[in-house]
């Protein structure tokens, strides 16, 4: 076995990328989207110009701490994500 290689792929795998430990914490949800009414005049996506369509979503929320000597003063920031799968 190449012990080196197995080596690396672990470094890799378990490396902590400081800019996204900020966002590791959050809640999701999977669910589905339907607009109560047509948005054709505003949007040419296909899936708001159908009220009777149903398109699947992903939502994320996360909460942003801040860092290592931020002050505890500092207002929570919240992030929010959506991705529809139309």
């Amino acid at each position: 076995e190449d012990f080196i290689l197995r080596e690396k792929i672990t470094h890799f795998d378990h490396e902590r990328i400081p800019e996204r430990i900020v966002h590791a914490r959050g809640s999701a949800a999977h669910g589905y989207f339907q607009p109560y009414k047509s948005l054709k005049a505003i949007t040419k996506a296909d899936f708001l110009s159908d009220p009777n369509k149903i398109t699947p979503v992903f939502v994320r929320f996360s909460t942003v701490q801040g860092g290592a000597g931020s002050a505890d003063t500092v207002r929570d920031i919240r992030g929010f994500a959506t991705k529809f799968y139309p």
